[in-house]
């Protein structure tokens, strides 16, 4: 095999043409041309021949910020080092090229870039180290900075697969973005895992940080003149230094087929991770009870009359979750929102807990009846004025003041702001902010903890800290950096740590779930609060995107998720409610339902999401258990069945409206239990019957003989029943599948005869 072409060559800009090193793997090629300075030239996937490198205008490998913020700050490319060079080696694992750069603008900076082209395999790995003989502080890093073209033949199959929270598809983005869109998916923020994608089915550029320590980084996505552009951030924030080397590899790569197929590249890496050292069904530390997947249930302990608060909804409560209970066949876990002791919401001074007399014997009578009471948390904030609507102005004690995050500029107190102001009414919390490495924030966790226990609550979630780290902090006295830092991520994971431990230490029951998925969190939770069945919101609201359930697909056999606290019931009849709990199943969540300050719509919903939350959880008791709350996703089996169109509302920029979404009307999703056996789950969440025809087999694992053949049909008696003893793969399904009916066909391998 040809590996480097030339072997070995160094380059300058007095050269007046530009030369190519080449280096090859079984599966890409990799261009680097020498002028205007060495940059990608080509990165083309061998088996369809697709260059998925642009070259009409070189883009600079690297840019680095360096020096001060503000008017003394220097921003320097790749492309601008005067002198350039490449050098190639043999190694162990195949062959690498040493990019050397210098001659920049400011004088004494050298740029050393390695990459390694294995002999076999789609992915190459980057690294970047920098010196500077004046020390110099290093913000960030820029490195690698990829070019892709507008489209991989034709557009329309098309797609940017990106790792928002759930994780989410970006269909044909040259038609969905403006010109120089962008999307900046940063950690600590909504990045879950750390990779990106632009491909088709044929062919595809694959970015990737393997990153296990934590750091703070980013990956960015733009739609640029020639096509799109693919970066990743080192956001480095170090003191003066003379030396700096990136704390991480980079991995540049090709893919083809689905996103399944992309997603696998990533998770060869991520399941060699510490947050993957044991599958759920190792994991002794997270309680059978959660296991199971019980109901995650949302419902207001506050009434409320025109947006303001108008008494207490505990004399009610037992009841209420009687009837939902009765609807539904499910343990609950019930959500007390409102709980908090001066408005929903409002942050640090919980107790004593609203309504408390009424509260403690309605808690305590739940709890007899095997319900589970739950509070969320509002992050780590104390809050000190709540505006509007049921407004007051919590006091702030003295002694939680130094544990307080400061402004990076003014070292005062920072206050956040929460707004959920709406036409009806102002809604605004003003709060401080914990310090996540500030010893107080442990010690005010414990209490919290202490009094949830008191009041017989053990099922807790860090709520509102989406970005699975803390803020940055400007004070000198928390024993961090001032400003930006990895304390941000490592010392938020310290803390989830020490009070996950601190609970079960009161009880082995005790849970903690945190709001939306990171992979860093894995080890340090019971589960995670996962809005897989959203759409067109927050992180699905770039133009273009489509949910997928990418984090489900690479964690899914380690994390549980619970569905939701926004899964919608309603009196009146709306499909899309129905699919939405057909989501929560098909993608191996807990059953969840949410009613807020509706309280009275369990009593008299629309039946058919109940029938879905009780097939759901018929399923789980009597088999599914294995495969969809513990199990491994697999690919997806592709349906040949019509399109469903629903209506669902969307925020816009002058209010809600409805728009057209379009689905198959099967949903489906395949799964392996830890003992080897494989599952494909079906719903049919429309108001029809659809025809079924499609062949089972082992999705993307290596084929068996044979296999005994399982079916449990919520329309059939929701028991498994043997339908062949011993058949071949694929083997041939073909049937109705009626209105809501879920379907579960297991394959068990037996000896071929």
């Amino acid at each position: 095999m040809l590996w480097a072409l030339p072997l070995l060559m160094t380059m300058s800009l007095m050269e007046t043409k530009a030369q190519d090193t080449v280096l090859q793997s079984d599966a890409l090629t990799l261009t680097l041309r020498s002028a205007p300075a060495v940059h990608v030239a080509g990165l083309t996937h061998r088996a369809s021949g697709v260059n998925l490198a642009v070259d009409s205008a070189p883009v600079p490998l690297f840019s680095l910020s360096l020096g001060p913020e503000g008017p003394d700050a220097i921003t320097l490319t790749s492309l601008e080092a005067k002198r350039s060079g490449v050098s190639v080696e043999s190694v162990p694992e195949g062959r690498r090229a040493t990019l050397t750069y210098g001659d920049f603008p400011v004088a004494g900076i050298t740029v050393t870039v390695r990459v390694t082209v294995p002999a076999k395999g789609p992915l190459t790995t980057w690294s970047l180290s920098l010196h500077s003989d004046t020390p110099l502080e290093v913000r960030s890093v820029r490195f690698p900075q990829l070019a892709a073209p507008q489209a991989i033949g034709d557009s329309a199959d098309d797609v940017l697969v990106v790792p928002t929270y759930p994780g989410a598809l970006i269909r044909n983005p040259v038609a969905a973005w403006s010109a120089n869109q962008s999307l900046s998916i940063r950690y600590p923020g909504e990045m879950s895992a750390q990779f990106v994608a632009f491909q088709d089915t044929s062919a595809g550029l694959y970015l990737a940080s393997q990153d296990s320590g934590a750091n703070l980084r980013r990956l960015t996505i733009q739609r640029q003149t020639t096509g799109f552009g693919l970066t990743q951030e080192y956001v480095a924030s170090t003191g003066k230094v003379s030396n700096w080397e990136t704390p991480y590899p980079c991995v540049v790569g090709v893919t083809q087929g689905t996103w399944h197929d992309t997603a696998d590249l990533y998770k060869g890496w991520a399941v060699q991770q510490a947050w993957c050292s044991r599958t759920l069904d190792q994991r002794a530390d997270i309680p059978d009870w959660w296991k199971a997947g019980p109901l995650v249930h949302v419902c207001e302990v506050r009434t409320y009359k025109d947006g303001v608060e108008s008494g207490s909804y505990y004399p009610k409560l037992v009841e209420h979750v009687n009837t939902l209970r009765t609807k539904t066949d499910s343990p609950i876990v019930l959500m007390l929102a409102g709980w908090e002791h001066f408005r929903r919401w409002s942050a640090g001074d919980y107790f004593p807990i609203f309504d408390q007399e009424a509260a403690r014997p309605v808690i305590s009578q739940l709890r007899a009846e095997g319900v589970r009471p739950f509070v969320f948390l509002s992050g780590l904030f104390w809050t000190h004025l709540n505006e509007g609507n049921n407004g007051n102005t919590p006091p702030v004690p003295e002694e939680w003041k130094p544990s307080f995050v400061r402004d990076l500029k003014t070292g005062e107190l920072q206050s956040f702001v929460l707004n959920e102001s709406r036409p009806g009414g102002t809604w605004r919390r003003h709060s401080y902010q914990f310090c996540v490495s500030a010893p107080g924030t442990r010690t005010f966790l414990h209490q919290v903890v202490d009094r949830a226990h008191e009041e017989g609550i053990d099922v807790v979630q860090m709520d509102q800290t989406t970005s699975g780290g803390g803020a940055a902090c400007g004070s000198p006295d928390h024993g961090h950096p001032v400003g930006p830092g990895v304390y941000q991520t490592r010392d938020f994971l310290s803390l989830l740590a020490d009070m996950r431990a601190y609970g079960k230490s009161k009880s082995p029951d005790s849970v903690l779930f945190h709001e939306e998925p990171h992979e860093e969190l894995i080890p340090v939770l019971d589960g995670f609060h996962v809005r897989e069945y959203k759409e067109r919101f927050w992180y699905r609201g770039t133009p273009g995107a489509v949910g997928i359930p990418l984090f489900d697909y690479l964690y899914h056999e380690y994390a549980i998720g619970y569905g939701g606290d926004s899964c919608p019931i309603a009196t009146r009849k709306d499909p899309w409610n129905t699919r939405c709990h057909a989501v929560n199943l098909i993608t191996g969540r807990t059953p969840g339902v949410s009613v807020w300050g509706s309280q009275s719509v369990v009593a008299d919903c629309d039946p058919d999401p109940m029938t879905v939350i009780r097939q759901h959880t018929h399923l789980l008791q009597r088999g599914g258990e294995p495969f969809l709350m513990l199990g491994r996703m697999l690919h997806p089996l592709r349906l040949q069945v019509p399109e469903m169109t629903y209506q669902i509302s969307v925020q816009g920029k002058d209010g809600w409206h409805r728009e057209p979404f379009v689905e198959p009307s099967v949903l489906t999703s395949s799964w392996q239990a830890a003992d080897g056996r494989i599952a494909h789950v079906f719903v049919n969440p429309t108001p029809e019957a659809r025809a079924l025809t499609v062949g089972l087999d082992t999705r993307n694992l290596p084929t068996w003989p044979a296999a005994e053949v399982q079916l449990y049909s919520s329309a059939e008696g929701e028991q498994f029943r043997q339908v062949a003893a011993s058949s071949s793969l694929p083997f041939h399904l073909e049937r109705q599948i009626a209105p809501l009916e879920v379907l579960c066909v297991v394959l068990k391998p037996v000896p071929a005869k």
